[in-house]
């Protein structure tokens, strides 16, 4: 599982291969799987593919996990007249798939020549049961029809729930009870989509997909499933916990002579943060089960699962209950709010003190504990607590948690051309942090370099010098500098025409006038701007200019006064209450941006003092 910080980087070789694979957009007249789960908690899956005929040669790509999938029964046919002729040989490559998010696939290409219609057959087959977590109704290729059948005996039951189920144009879900077994029949037209090398891997990040999400369980467990994934889970956690003699003693090293419970937690959350790499070695159901602690803690490297187990083992010792939980980020095609290992890519550390839960992700660099950790504000994480496993919603923390302030002050020279002056921002709350993000591991010089390019773009292409960034209380940082502002000053003698569309845009983090349905915008915000000018001549005093603009959760007020016969002052408030643009808000977040955008493109008309 990833932490939604860390990019993802796949070699060259590997995006080829796939990618040439996936580029060929194949034509395939029918695709089904025959899933069978067995008494003994593994499962097989029997392909069949049937693929068109076409003008060039195709490379069918196998994609599977070596550590746990055993692929057999590999069968390549041609079509000679009616039927389909077994080739005896047929041209094969296997490639080990080595790269940063996953160590143990192997991907078959089977060659097939243009000009034929072919069919292939394979089985794979896997003995976690766990590891059948979802069925796609998407693909890359084209296919006419896609087929699953599922056979799960009645000491099973197989929960589901789809993703995106509206976007699908059909779909039929039928099942069979009979003495033995289950039986479900799924036929759907999936989806086209764009290739990608990751969803090969299982990995879906940014992508609005339809999936089934399954688990199958027991006959004996509750209905829901959580119950038996969190006995799962914590099972498969217990073999690699309890620490070593040499592990405690550095532990009651870090923590010597601390009694209070929330300094021994940020004492040991901030050691590991601190001291371990995230270094992600996923092979077989290490993509969800952790390294042994011991083993996490000699090496000095893990990813999510690793080093939040290692925390919440470390917390258990000295005294503080503590467990894991399973997180979906806002990068990943579904929340977590399905009792799948489908259904998350991270995992977080929870302590508990003094009865309050406190969420801790000891790979985030940037979060604060019991601050909303960001990648996975507003959605649903599944905590495995050994009482009993349970969904909870995170939360998205109020506008006013994340507040903005800029306070710009600006002279005009004499010649109405240019005003210089100074500005100061304040981010608060979690405002900051994509802004902090970027310049984390920086030095002084280059995160100079950033913030200045990153500036003069937020002040509409204007000269920034003289930047300072500097933190500012508990996760706050603060940002000033020289700010020099051209052409925005138009005199005809009599009057002054001063426009202000160089203030900072409402939504510093993303540059689109129109935004997209599933757009993250990051964080709710409170954001205040203020822009005072002094003038080079004395102006007529004027009534205020008032204009305010709210549509639920969403607003904008925006005010033009006069100070003083030779100040103005022009300030804005922008309250944002949520952090996903969807379907309910793309109106009126469009529609906001639209006015805004309206009313700091018109000039400012002041009358010259005679």
């Amino acid at each position: 599982m990833k932490n939604a910080y860390r990019k993802i980087a796949l070699p060259v070789a590997f995006f080829f291969c796939v990618l040439a694979a996936a580029g060929q957009n194949m034509q395939i007249s029918s695709y089904s799987e025959l899933i069978e789960v067995r008494e003994d908690t593994s499962f097989t899956r029997q392909i069949n593919i049937f693929l068109k005929q076409t003008d060039i040669p195709v490379m069918y790509p196998i994609i599977y996990d070596s550590e746990l999938e055993k692929v057999s029964g590999l069968t390549v046919s041609y079509k000679s007249g009616k039927r389909y002729k077994q080739e005896k040989s047929p041209v094969i490559a296997e490639n080990v798939i080595d790269t940063d998010v996953v160590s143990s696939k192997k991907l078959k290409s089977i060659a097939i020549p243009p000009g034929t219609e072919a069919q292939i057959c394979y089985a794979v087959s896997c003995p976690e049961l766990m590891y059948f977590s979802n069925l796609q109704f998407f693909s890359y290729d084209n296919i006419d029809t896609l087929k699953y059948e599922v056979i799960v005996p009645n000491s099973f039951r197989m929960v589901h729930d789809i993703v995106c189920r509206d976007s699908l144009s059909y779909l039929v879900l039928d099942s069979i009870q009979s003495e033995q077994n289950m039986r479900w029949k799924i036929e759907v037209a999936p989806q086209k989509i764009q290739p990608d090398a990751l969803t090969l891997l299982g990995i879906y990040k940014n992508m609005s997909v339809p999936l089934m999400r399954i688990l199958v369980v027991p006959a004996n467990y509750p209905k829901e499933g959580e119950q038996y994934l969190k006995d799962w889970y914590l099972g498969k956690l217990e073999s690699t916990r309890g620490l070593s003699p040499e592990v405690k003693a550095k532990i009651d090293e870090l923590t010597q002579g601390i009694t209070d419970q929330r300094a021994i937690m940020d004492t040991l959350y901030n050691y590991i943060r601190s001291n371990f790499k995230y270094v992600a070695i996923e092979i077989g159901m290490g993509a969800f089960i952790p390294s042994d602690v011991n083993e996490v803690f000699t090496n000095k490297h893990g990813d999510c699962k690793d080093l939040s187990n290692l925390l919440s083992d470390a917390l258990k010792y000295k005294g503080i209950k503590s467990t894991v939980a399973m997180a979906s980020t806002h990068d990943n095609i579904a929340d977590c709010n399905f009792p799948s290992i489908g259904s998350a890519n991270h995992i977080i550390c929870v302590a508990y003190i003094d009865d309050q839960m406190i969420l801790l992700d000891p790979t985030d660099p940037l979060h604060v504990p019991g601050k909303s950790i960001q990648a996975i504000q507003g959605r649903s994480i599944f905590i495995f607590n050994p009482d009993g496993g349970f969904f909870y919603d995170t939360g998205i923390p109020p506008a006013a948690d994340n507040l903005l302030n800029y306070e710009i002050d600006l002279t005009a020279d004499s010649e109405h051309k240019a005003m210089n002056g100074v500005f100061n921002a304040r981010y608060g709350g979690i405002s900051g942090n994509f802004l902090k993000a970027v310049m984390l591991n920086q030095n002084e010089d280059k995160r100079r370099s950033i913030g200045e390019d990153y500036y003069e773009d937020v002040f509409g292409n204007q000269r920034i010098s003289d930047l300072k960034i500097q933190p500012k209380g508990e996760n706050g940082v603060e940002i000033s500098g020289n700010l020099a502002v051209n052409g925005k000053i138009l005199t005809d003698n009599q009057n002054l025409f001063l426009f202000v569309d160089f203030l900072p845009p409402l939504l510093e983090n993303e540059p689109r006038d129109k935004l997209t349905p599933g757009t993250y915008l990051g964080n709710t915000l409170d954001k205040k701007v203020k822009l005072r000018i002094k003038l080079g001549d004395p102006v007529e005093s004027f009534s205020p200019i008032e204009k305010t603009f709210t549509k639920d959760d969403i607003s904008v007020t925006y005010s033009v006064s006069s100070l003083s016969e030779s100040e103005v002052e022009c300030k804005y408030e922008f309250q944002l209450g949520y952090i996903l643009v969807n379907k309910e808000n793309i109106a009126r977040t469009n529609e906001i941006l639209k006015y805004f955008k309206k009313l700091t493109n018109d000039p400012i008309l002041l009358k010259l003092k005679n």
